[in-house]
């Protein structure tokens, strides 16, 4: 029998991005940490399950409203230093003669205003967006979230490089914890 080493087996990727940063309002390090490392089994909500049929009509209204729209490759993206990064953005836009990064999100509206930052995109796909861009080699990402099922925000996001290396560095931090089966510092929050 191969064991794959510890160290082998754990990818973080944009999507948990912002949790493993520390800066996830609704999914902390240790509970990431507990998820990652089987401590603690999140099953698929409804509102993911949602997420995931809805996508396909959030771009279809980003064409209606004029962006072009063009597959991400389904393998994804890994950071060729950091075999341990990985992403898989939703889609490809075309943004001011460029290739960007295209995601689609949804959001109930309850968790909308809990955002409270008044940025035009939340903080946690801020994060991914950042992480996307560094893997895909973009310099903006188109961000559509139907909000309450009933209003899609488009915003974008724009590359900030020492954003991504501080994202990267903590990231690494976070993974170092997942390595050597140790829960990162609690951060008071309920998750």
């Amino acid at each position: 029998m191969t064991v794959t080493p510890i160290s082998e087996r754990f990818t973080l990727g944009g999507s948990v991005a912002a949790a493993a940063a520390g800066i996830d309002p609704f999914r902390s390090r240790v509970m990431l940490w507990a998820e990652l490392t089987g401590r603690v089994q999140r099953d698929a909500s409804e509102a993911m399950e949602w997420g995931k049929r809805l996508e396909p009509l959030i771009l279809a209204e980003l064409v209606e409203r004029g962006y072009e729209v063009m597959p991400a490759p389904a393998e994804g993206f890994t950071d060729p230093e950091r075999p341990w990064l990985v992403g898989h953005p939703d889609t490809f836009v075309a943004l001011a003669g460029e290739r960007g990064i295209g995601e689609c999100k949804t959001m109930g509206q309850w968790a909308h205003r809990a955002n409270g930052s008044g940025a035009a995109v939340p903080l946690p796909y801020q994060a991914q967006s950042q992480i996307y861009m560094h893997l895909a080699g973009c310099t903006r990402t188109l961000v559509a979230t139907l909000v309450g099922g009933q209003r899609l925000e488009v915003g974008t996001v724009e590359y900030d490089h020492d954003a991504v290396e501080l994202l990267i560095r903590l990231m690494a931090d976070f993974r170092d914890h997942l390595r050597r089966d140790r829960p990162p510092a609690p951060d008071g929050s309920d998750s």
